[in-house]
């Protein structure tokens, strides 16, 4: 097995994100923006009832005034007979970012991640950072509100 760089860091996203997947050896974080914060690493709640996307909510009512939300997407998993060796077939990605969203925003970025699945193993994989870049740009422009 070829040797797989740990984390990509992109230090030029306009938002805060983390991208996190199944490799052969565990689960573990793939890529994130330069400016993730910590607490960004761990906002996929734990039992999401089947959900593919969603948010975290706030505890408090102004927190939600002066801070954006921590959202979240899940592609659905993998396919067993193209699946780089260095991800677990049959295994999602999972993408969490800072930013205001809806329930519509949320389903658009799911989708996104999940069409751009493949190409962005095999990328991760062969460690081609340009189409890492490149294909984290078309899930970051969903993030921001944008639709091409």
């Amino acid at each position: 097995m070829q040797n797989i760089k740990e984390v990509l860091i992109v230090s030029n996203s306009p938002i805060p994100f983390a991208l996190f997947g199944s490799r052969s050896n565990g689960f573990s974080l793939l890529v994130t923006s330069e400016k993730c914060p910590i607490t960004l690493r761990v906002a996929i709640p734990m039992n999401i009832a089947n959900k593919l996307s969603g948010h975290l909510k706030k505890n408090r009512l102004w927190f939600k005034t002066f801070h954006s939300d921590y959202n979240w997407a899940i592609s659905k998993p993998l396919p067993k007979d193209n699946t780089p060796s260095s991800f677990q077939a049959e295994s999602p990605l999972k993408l969490t970012w800072k930013g205001s969203s809806d329930k519509n925003l949320r389903e658009r970025v799911q989708k996104t991640l999940d069409f751009l699945k493949e190409d962005l193993a095999n990328a991760i994989h062969s460690q081609n950072e340009n189409k890492i870049t490149y294909l984290i740009g078309e899930i970051i422009l969903e993030c921001e509100g944008f639709s091409r």
